[in-house]
């Protein structure tokens, strides 16, 4: 989502939600609008945007680049408080599963702010697993969805109606159910992790 406001000295400023990934208000650092052509500089993410605005104000057409180019159109709505806002799924979240007969403890952080994609770290701590990075997660349309290879596991679950759990599945040899709360306390001081590109913490 695209939120452009005109100033009374005819300056423009913007910001970007991008849902998929979870992050809301990313600022636009320079907004540059002539001749039915606008220009974005969103340095946060290391993009650009230029795209043309149709004959009758209601579509930009364009580009983004991040690395890569991408057609990216906008469109114009009515009322913008009724579109649906990024959740904020950063955080602490912990659960337990049952591995023949072992309840396991599992502990998840997710980092939304770190880096252009959400990353995040898992904790099995009866498994000696403490603080392995998951170099992407996935969120999309309420389904939260991440893999770690060295482990040879997956997970997918559900957001429930007041954002507070995650019910899903644990796969790691067998699927077992594993419901992620929010945790009340950090586990332990996140690091940001290296190689990150775009967003600052």
């Amino acid at each position: 989502m695209l939120h452009i406001r005109q100033a009374s000295d005819g300056t423009y400023s913007a910001l970007i939600d991008s849902l998929n990934q979870d992050a809301a208000n990313i600022p636009v650092k320079t907004v540059n609008f002539a001749d039915s052509t606008l220009r974005l500089d969103i340095a946060q993410v290391s993009a650009t945007y230029v795209g043309d605005l149709s004959k009758d104000g209601k579509e930009l057409r364009g580009v983004w680049n991040e690395g890569k180019d991408h057609n990216l159109s906008f469109k114009r709505v009515s009322d913008s408080e009724r579109l649906q806002q990024p959740i904020p799924i950063g955080g602490d979240w912990e659960g337990s599963f049952d591995e023949a007969g072992v309840q396991k403890d599992v502990h998840l952080h997710i980092d939304t702010a770190s880096c252009t994609t959400i990353v995040g770290t898992l904790d099995i701590p009866q498994d000696g697993v403490n603080g392995i990075q998951i170099p992407k997660i996935t969120f999309q349309k309420g389904m939260l969805a991440f893999s770690v290879k060295p482990l040879r596991l997956t997970y997918s679950g559900t957001l429930n109606d007041n954002d507070s759990k995650f019910d899903g599945v644990w796969k790691q040899g067998h699927p077992s159910s594993l419901t992620l709360r929010r945790a009340l306390h950090p586990f332990r001081v996140y690091q940001r992790p290296e190689g990150c590109r775009g967003k600052s913490s």
